[in-house]
């Protein structure tokens, strides 16, 4: 009953529902059907308030903006100040809302962005150097295969083997070292 209660209010794309409807959420299903709303809702908000939510106070909202915007570009680049705002955050202390800019950023289709995203490959996270090898794959520069094998399981210099069965859909899911 919850889960249709909360895909009835997100066929109203309110940005004010996005508080109460992820606070309402009681168990884990709960809160991965309140996410998958809020971030439809997100994704129906004009560029503005996207940009203004990946810059809210709740890591949560700014985490699941992240996530809309990259759902939304279907391989379009975005507008540069979205990009600008994703790139700060690939320094943020939050690992979901890294993952989430990470996520977003190996799909913008600039050479400029894929090179800043591939030089993850290192990062102590898995799916930050998953994302990075999403990155290379995208990439037309030929020095991308390094980026791959770096990031690679196999690799000597991979600081440590990456769980390679998630996908990068997972930034939009929290994890126990995120916070909320």
């Amino acid at each position: 009953m919850r889960a249709a209660t909360a895909r009835a209010i997100g066929t109203f794309h309110n940005p004010e529902t996005l508080v109460p409807l992820l606070s309402s959420a009681k168990t884990p299903e709960d809160r991965a059907v309140a996410e998958e709303v809020a971030t439809s809702i997100i994704a129906a908000q004009p560029l503005d308030t996207v940009l203004a939510l990946m810059e809210d106070r709740d890591v949560t909202t700014r985490r699941l903006a992240m996530k809309a915007l990259g759902d939304s570009l279907k391989g379009a680049a975005p507008p540069a100040r979205a990009v600008t705002v994703l790139q700060a955050r690939l320094a943020d202390p939050d690992l979901g809302i890294r993952r989430a800019a990470v996520y977003t950023l190996a799909r913008v289709p600039d050479e400029r962005v894929t090179a800043a995203v591939m030089g993850l490959s290192g990062d102590p996270d898995a799916e930050i150097r998953e994302a990075a090898v999403v990155a290379a794959v995208r990439s037309s520069d030929p020095h991308a295969a390094t980026s791959w094998s770096r990031a690679s399981p196999t690799s000597p210099t991979a600081s440590r083997p990456p769980r390679w069965t998630g996908s990068l859909a997972s930034a939009s899911r929290p994890r126990a070292s995120s916070s909320r």
